[in-house]
């Protein structure tokens, strides 16, 4: 009687002592996870992810930020297809076998390697088109110039619009113009600082394309005239 009224007290004890201590450690998992929800709050999101640009700094911001939400790579991976990748790097992504079932470092590795190579291999194409454009003669001033713009972005992404791009893309224009002496010379004597240039170029160019057009227009016109009084 008297062991098993022992035995009832040290069940007792010890069960509450275990109640306990299983209260504590949900208590403590309910705050570390709150305070890594607030921590997470606090740090800024990461951009949607286009393939373009530096990979590395997306990757830093995102595991920063959501590896305070989840301990599960699987979530992680789940988090990062859903939201924060669009365009040719999803496409990527999604090419890549076992996304899930492995470790997020493991994929990021993986998927950097494989972005690296496409990058490269899209700004040689960039170059290559960037070097080898030339207007042709049919093609419209205004026209051209935004192939010039669009390929200079795509070759030096890196650059941006500093003043390396800038004197790319007055070459390419000053080439395009070089057809017309006056134009051609204007455009050689224009003394204004590199980062106006470009614009100033543009709108002279433009300009006298304009010009002549409505000059050809107005020849037509009045031919058109002579041709129907002859007529009458």
């Amino acid at each position: 009687m008297q062991q098993a009224t022992r035995d009832l007290g040290w069940f007792r004890k010890n069960g509450k002592e275990k109640k306990s201590d299983r209260c504590g450690r949900v208590c403590k998992e309910r705050d570390d996870g709150n305070g890594r929800m607030i921590k997470s709050s606090a740090l800024p999101e990461p951009k949607v992810f286009d393939g373009t640009g530096e990979f590395g700094e997306f990757k830093r911001t995102f595991l920063l930020k959501y590896g305070q939400v989840t301990n599960s790579d699987d979530e992680l991976v789940a988090i990062l297809e859903d939201k924060f990748l669009k365009g040719a790097a999803k496409s990527l992504l999604n090419s890549l076998l076992e996304r899930y079932g492995r470790s997020i470092t493991s994929l990021f590795a993986e998927f950097q390697a494989k972005l690296r190579k496409r990058q490269r291999d899209s700004k040689a194409e960039a170059l290559n088109k960037f070097d080898g454009l030339r207007r042709e003669k049919p093609e419209e001033m205004w026209e051209y110039l935004i192939e010039v713009r669009k390929w200079a972005r795509l070759a030096y992404p890196e650059v941006g619009e500093e003043k390396s791009l800038l004197q790319m893309r007055i070459t390419k224009l000053m080439m395009a113009a070089r057809d017309d002496d006056t134009l051609h010379r204007m455009t050689k004597r224009l003394e204004i600082p590199l980062r106006y240039q470009y614009e100033e170029l543009k709108d002279i160019v433009l300009q006298q394309e304009n010009e002549k057009q409505r000059a050809i227009e107005t020849v037509q016109t009045q031919n058109v005239s002579v041709v129907e009084v002859w007529a009458t």
